[in-house]
């Protein structure tokens, strides 16, 4: 819903995305119908919205082309594009600094400043900004709210539009796909982890994403198209190398099931941190592995096989220097996703943690403000506690589900 202030804005951007989604098309009907990045389309026919500019580049390893190279790899051996600062995220410009740790700002090859967003500031200062005619954002999302990549952009953008810089936003497919699982956040529980009013899974492209915030910052806002995609491709059908988006999402699968078990991030359970196969392993030292498995096999969840394990956190420097129950034995379960279409990540972590709580009720310890914060809503709190039954636990996310599948769908570009 628009008020009349929103409304004109709206339909200039939809007439100006439009126009883009055309360009794409256009673009692409002279390659033979080949799959490109954003990054590919300014770089093959947009180079010149750079030349001539003092660039900020939001950017980190996953900055490539689907070739593998580096975005600025390619933009040094372009003419006329001067590179003032870069500026890098959660992570770290590497991506291997471990979840939590703040970064520090650096330098590139001793030349180029790279500013932290993720230390000192969330948000790009005046001061960083000063040299700066334009900021170029190109990084890989993986479609959870409380992915952090996402906050910076839009912190970022917020910081263009009152400094008066133009920002561009690279699109990427969502490795995860179109679905949207969750609640919307409610303002009260909006941080860092969740910055806009959007479901745990939001189903959108990053720069599908930059148009939905941009309806309240009207920042001077442009959006390179991915071009011959539709959002019914599956990501592991566009035969992209995976670039690690963190120290603990080192594949596709693991991308794919961590909207759901990042819910135990807010409990005592092991999330798998400190093992080489986080979020597709959970447990802890109380856990019955075989009671566990014939409980959540009891659900029949489709798109997983679940098998049980024993595993032990250890000190992995980058990555989880302080696991949950570092050198101790934990016993659980590890996840195989089988089919990356039918499975629903955040109905699998939801009843992950109920049947755990229902299981070890005197074990099982959540920090209830986390999860309330990284669920968007009091819901799954109350829905472990039984203050609430099932069916309206069900009942309630479908209902904010669907709200924001009508909310979202003027903001799609494809």
């Amino acid at each position: 819903m628009f008020d009349l202030s929103e409304l004109g804005f709206f339909l200039r951007q939809t007439f100006i995305f439009f126009l883009l989604t055309l360009l794409g098309c256009f673009n692409s009907a002279d390659n033979n119908k080949k799959f490109k990045l954003g990054s590919e389309n300014l770089i093959d026919d947009q180079i010149d919205l750079l030349q001539n500019k003092r660039l900020g580049l939001i950017v980190n390893q996953t900055s490539v082309t689907s070739n593998g190279t580096h975005l600025l790899d390619t933009l040094f051996t372009k003419s006329n594009i001067e590179i003032i600062a870069l500026f890098s995220t959660e992570h770290g410009f590497t991506g291997k600094i471990e979840r939590g740790i703040l970064v520090e700002d650096s330098q590139f090859n001793n030349e180029i400043a790279i500013f932290s967003l993720h230390g000192l500031t969330k948000k790009p200062t005046s001061q960083m900004l000063e040299n700066i005619d334009l900021l170029l954002f190109d990084i890989q999302d993986i479609g959870a709210r409380f992915y952090t990549y996402i906050s910076t952009m839009k912190l970022a953008m917020e910081a263009a539009a009152e400094n008066d810089k133009k920002f561009v936003v690279l699109d990427r497919p969502n490795p995860i796909g179109s679905n949207i699982e969750g609640m919307i956040i409610q303002d009260k529980h909006q941080s860092f982890l969740g910055i806009d009013s959007l479901s745990v899974t939001h189903g959108m492209t990053i720069g599908e994403l930059a148009f939905y915030f941009n309806r309240k910052i009207n920042c001077d806002l442009k959006i390179i198209p991915i071009s011959n995609w539709n959002r019914n491709t599956s990501y592991e059908k566009l035969d992209l190398i995976w670039q690690p988006t963190s120290p603990n999402i080192p594949t596709l699968e693991t991308a794919k099931i961590y909207p759901g078990i990042c819910l135990l991030e807010a409990t005592n359970i092991s999330e798998g941190r400190g093992t080489e196969n986080p979020f597709l392993q959970f447990g802890a030292p109380f856990i019955d592995a075989d009671q566990l498995l014939a409980k959540l096999n009891q659900f029949d969840i489709p798109g997983v096989e679940l098998s049980k394990i024993e595993f032990t956190p250890i000190s992995i420097p980058g990555m989880a220097a302080k696991p949950k129950y570092q050198d101790e034995i934990c016993a659980g379960i590890k996840a195989t996703i089988v089919d990356f279409n039918t499975f629903r990540p955040v109905k699998f972590g939801v009843i992950l943690l109920k049947t755990l709580y229902n299981l070890y009720p005197s074990e099982v310890k959540i920090r209830r403000t986390n999860l309330r914060n990284l669920f968007g809503s009091d819901l799954l709190s109350d829905y472990l506690e039984n203050k609430i039954s099932e069916q309206n636990f069900w009942e309630v996310m479908i209902k904010s589900e669907t709200e924001f599948y009508k909310i979202r769908k003027p903001y799609l570009l494809y």
